[in-house]
């Protein structure tokens, strides 16, 4: 996948975006730049591994103030790239729908779109970039889980009370990431609690962005003579957390292949 190609993916989410802002009321938050405090330098061993952080933090049932993007309501999280940083506004915070402390006791419906840029930054990074995120999510005591791009929060009223709301958990984002993966020159962050039918433009958005993605894998994995499986993940193979699983699946399978062929004898189409 071509930065140009991650270009027109932001190119097109703006336009997107410029469509809900016009129908659904939004703030905009500006981190300023001194609430970023330079972290430690990263850890060579750490940066391009999503593997890292602390465990993912429960919040039982009986303790639940909001839900954000439970099974039962659209949600969706997308990681947006681009060498282009003049495609990002730097340390900005979009809030379509009500802020953590805006909304009352229940489940919502929630999208979170993070983009990022960097001269140097590359597919590769994104991984890393994904983890870190979920990351900032358990700091700040968030109950987080996503798989297949769908995103999922559980939060405490404690923390809401404790003044938990989008721009802490954007700033948290943004200094992990800048801490962590020094390519990254620019941040954003938007985060959607309106609507199931708000939401759904961004999962709608979403599902075509990781068909093209997929398909530009499928195209890689063709090319050297692999099967790309059923594989949903629309990370790069190179950065996927699961690589290493993945390629224990594909030996196996091919050994299995070559013990069936040498019992059943090949067989011929």
């Amino acid at each position: 996948m071509t930065m140009g190609n991650l270009d027109s993916q932001i190119l097109s989410f703006l336009k997107l975006l410029s469509e809900l802002g016009s129908e659904t009321e939004f703030q905009k938050i500006q981190i300023e730049p001194q609430a970023l405090l330079p972290g430690p330098p990263p850890d060579p061993r750490t940066k391009l591994t999503s593997r890292s952080g602390p465990p993912v933090g429960f919040v039982p049932q009986s303790e639940i103030w909001l839900e954000l993007g439970p099974p039962t309501l659209p949600s969706i999280q997308l990681l947006l790239s681009t060498d282009d940083t003049t495609l990002v506004n730097k340390n900005q915070v979009i809030v379509l729908g009500g802020d953590l402390s805006q909304l009352p006791h229940g489940t919502y419906p929630f999208a979170q779109v993070i983009l990022v840029a960097g001269s140097q930054l590359t597919e590769k990074h994104e991984a890393a970039i994904s983890s870190l995120i979920s990351q900032a999510y358990q700091a700040n005591g968030c109950m987080y889980r996503a798989a297949q791009g769908r995103i999922w929060l559980r939060l405490r009223k404690g923390s809401i009370d404790s003044g938990l709301n989008f721009r802490v958990l954007g700033q948290a984002i943004f200094q992990s990431i800048y801490d962590q993966v020094p390519e990254v020159e620019a941040c954003e962050a938007l985060f959607i609690t309106s609507d199931p039918q708000t939401v759904g433009k961004i999962v709608n958005f979403s599902e075509c962005i990781y068909r093209a993605r997929r398909e530009i894998l499928k195209e890689r994995f063709q090319k050297v003579g692999k099967d790309i499986y059923e594989c949903d993940n629309p990370v790069d193979c190179e950065s996927c957390p699961d690589g290493p699983v993945c390629e224990l699946i594909k030996e196996t399978v091919q050994v299995i292949k070559k013990r069936r062929e040498e019992f059943f004898g090949k067989e011929t189409t």
